[in-house]
């Protein structure tokens, strides 16, 4: 009798089988991207050299989301950002189409397919960092346990795969960089290195943060033979944080009162707010 026990939890030990980091980041992305609302705090830091001094510019989100499982999601918070000494801060609700803007006593609208109005979807803005890996990078990566019942994961990302994860992300921050123009005698050449990821995830299985850090060097290549630089490039160093507040528990948007009010953007041309809108 203590033999057939002794046995049959021997093979059950066997079969249970250590969780891997990279069943541990699917499980955490997959149970996350369950939910129907959360609460996300995200920075994005861009530090390069500009005209001989160096440059930090930080853009902080506070993102309120719900009925994402709806279908019809909707998001409201706030984004600050800083250039050139100069922080401007936003008001921003989203129903999915429109998104609402509150900044320097104006309000605003514009629809999200608007050029340069993703930078206001704060939906598409979480989800843009928040991705499932693929399993080949994991393989040899370690699950630190922490104290606090938490576990973290951090590797170093290679370019391809980083190109292929995190396109949006990257399409993004080298568009919004670009300095003037598409023209047709130009193209972009973009190149992301020293790319260091870390995540962490809460006892309940939930993403709790997600952390990159990368150089990007952005080139431009001119075929235009009037201009006096044939190639231009830019190099930034990049770090974004994304982290959940308390994953799991239910979030109520704020929505704003007498959206009626809020004016076209096109009808603020020439106006502060317009030009700061539309970079």
């Amino acid at each position: 009798m203590v033999s057939a026990l002794v046995l049959t939890m021997l093979f059950a030990f066997a079969g249970c089988k250590a969780l891997t980091s990279y069943q541990l980041i699917k499980n955490a992305v997959d149970k996350t991207n369950k939910l129907d609302s959360y609460e996300m705090n995200m920075t994005t830091e861009i530090e390069m050299d500009f005209l001989g001094q160096n440059m930090k510019m930080p853009t902080t989100y506070n993102v309120k989301a719900s009925g994402i499982q709806s279908g019809k999601p909707i998001a409201s918070g706030t984004m600050k950002t800083t250039m050139f000494d100069t922080e401007l801060s936003y008001k921003i609700y989203t129903d999915g189409v429109t998104a609402y803007l509150d900044v320097m006593d104006k309000k605003a609208k514009a629809s999200l397919e608007e050029e340069g109005a993703e930078t206001y979807d704060l939906i598409d803005q979480t989800n843009d960092v928040v991705k499932e890996l693929p399993e080949e990078i994991l393989k040899e990566v370690e699950i630190v346990k922490n104290e606090d019942g938490t576990s973290t994961v951090s590797f170093i990302l290679d370019e391809e795969t980083f190109s292929k994860v995190f396109k949006d992300l990257s399409d993004k921050l080298s568009n919004n960089n670009e300095d003037g123009e598409e023209s047709a005698t130009a193209n972009t050449e973009v190149k992301v290195s020293d790319i260091n990821v870390t995540i962490v995830v809460t006892k309940d299985g939930y993403i709790k943060s997600y952390d990159m850090s990368f150089k990007m060097d952005i080139t431009v290549h001119s075929e235009d033979d009037d201009v006096l630089i044939q190639d231009m490039t830019t190099s930034m160093n990049v770090k974004v944080s994304a982290e959940y507040v308390n994953p799991g528990q239910n979030v109520t948007v704020d929505v704003p009162e007498n959206l009626d009010e809020y004016v076209d953007i096109s009808e603020l041309q020439g106006d502060d707010v317009d030009n700061d809108i539309d970079g």
